[in-house]
């Protein structure tokens, strides 16, 4: 199969016949040399296909699919045994696989290891609302231009990207923009200053960053935020006034900034890892941080749990079992990682 150039090499009679006429979902995996579907190029095909799955597929060559609605493209797979440097590592996405995705409102790219910027071509998709971008070891920052097209942007996912260094300016043309996620970006220190612009963005959801990124405090309508795996939480968070609930996890707290005493529209905060010095200042009436978080309606705190030998075996399970799901799925939308993500949002409802 790694020799196949086209799915169908037959020749067509009339150039009004249709190929693959009912099909709505495919996934092609594992085609080193796949250029095309169809030998013949004047014939339609796939009118009625919505979900596209691409994984190691690098030669391919698209035609216009009208019915396209999800993408998901992935460089490199765990389960192939196709192992030529190229497919290891792959620098770029073919401009046809999104040149022609005008109807597209989901895509996916992960586990393009040497892609060191996002296609151009990504600023046609107009229509485009999440996009979930993962394991993209070599990109470093968002193109203006790409950021500028997508007007329609609802959803901005981005994982284990190491690299990453900025999201651009452009990224305050993302008017649309409601959810953010960013996990395991350790460079991402700062958000750019066009924050201020995403006037719809209200929930924020970040993971293994060690400390806050500069600017977020200057998202104007920020009504969530959860934030995981934290060594401190910056003055500045009593800045961001529309916050009404917040997600920590900061198991190396000693105590919270005054500055959240500023925060008179939350309603819930919940501080989970947390060491036992904290709990001692944020007690009840005498703690010395309580003042701090006396007007906050709903506010829990949950204590650092002693990490067992057994634990530390099972977290290490899951998170092979995670990595080796969202491999072998092919960043498929029901799959494992992409649950994960969606259930992290769901406290921000």
């Amino acid at each position: 199969m790694k020799d196949l150039k086209y799915i169908d090499d037959d020749s067509y009679d009339g150039v009004n016949e249709k190929a693959f006429k009912s099909l709505k979902g495919m996934t092609l995996s594992n085609l080193p040399n796949l250029e095309g579907m169809l030998r013949d190029e004047r014939v339609e095909m796939l009118p009625l296909l919505s979900r596209l799955e691409l994984s190691c597929v690098p030669k391919i060559k698209l035609p216009l699919l009208p019915s396209l609605e999800d993408l998901w493209i992935e460089g490199t797979g765990s389960d192939s045994d196709y192992s030529d440097s190229d497919s290891q590592g792959l620098a770029s996405i073919s401009d046809s696989v999104v040149l022609n995705m005008h109807h597209t409102k989901i895509l996916g790219i992960t586990d393009f290891h040497k892609l060191k910027a996002l296609p151009h071509e990504l600023s046609s998709l107009s229509s485009l609302q999440e996009l979930k971008i993962s394991t993209c070891d070599e990109l470093e920052s968002f193109s203006e231009n790409v950021m500028q097209g997508l007007c329609s942007l609802r959803s901005l996912s981005i994982n284990s990207c190491e690299k990453l260094k900025s999201l651009s300016e452009g990224v305050g043309n993302l008017t649309c923009l409601e959810r953010l996620y960013i996990n395991d970006c350790p460079k991402l220190v700062s958000l750019p200053s066009s924050m201020n612009q995403l006037v719809s963005l209200r929930h924020i959801y970040i993971i293994s960053s060690g400390t806050l990124p500069e600017g977020l405090q200057h998202v104007p309508s920020l009504q969530s935020l959860g934030a995981h795996e934290l060594n401190s939480i910056p003055e500045w968070m009593g800045e961001i006034t529309s916050l009404q609930k917040l997600q920590l996890s900061c198991e190396g707290l000693r105590s919270l900034p005054s500055s959240i005493r500023n925060l008179t529209n939350l309603r819930e905060l919940s501080i989970s890892g947390c060491h036992k010095k904290l709990q001692k200042r944020c007690k009840r009436g005498t703690g010395e941080d309580w003042q701090t978080i006396a007007h906050i309606p709903q506010f829990q705190l949950f204590p650092m749990r002693q990490q067992t030998f057994s634990d530390k075996i099972r977290s290490k399970w899951r998170s092979w079992q995670l990595k080796r799901d969202r491999r072998r799925h092919h960043f498929a939308k029901d799959h494992t990682f992409d649950y994960l993500v969606d259930g992290l949002f769901d406290w921000c409802k």
